[in-house]
């Protein structure tokens, strides 16, 4: 077996665990998606619910129920810095991606990339 095919096979593999990644990604996303919705709804509910409030026990209450939906706004957020951090070592994998076996640019070969001449 040739070096080159060696070579060719090694990009392939590691192309698919780009793709495979980036479909991991993409389910992550969808699933922060559902819980923004979500949380947007719960947020809603608490205004709705604490519409007319008057009193300061009321006033407690009401900041009570938007301190736990701020809790978990931030317990998202941490889970989506985690995601950030995984989605930036995919894009450097993705980039490398586009370097064939011989280590050119296949984007300038297409005419879409660096070294395209435009």
């Amino acid at each position: 077996m040739s070096n080159k095919y060696r070579l060719a096979e090694k990009a392939a593999l590691e192309q698919r665990q780009v793709v495979g990644e980036i479909e991991v990604l993409v389910k992550s996303i969808e699933r922060c998606e559902k819980t923004i919705s979500e949380l947007k709804v719960e947020l809603e509910q608490v205004n709705e619910k604490h519409k007319g409030r008057r009193t300061t026990q009321e006033d407690i209450a009401y900041l009570t129920d938007l301190l736990k939906c701020a809790n978990q706004v931030d317990a998202n957020r941490q889970a989506g810095d985690a995601r950030y951090i995984a989605c930036d070592g995919v894009r450097g994998q993705v980039g490398w991606s586009f370097y064939d076996v011989d280590g050119e640019d296949t984007r300038a070969r297409r005419g879409q990339g660096p070294g395209a001449g435009g």
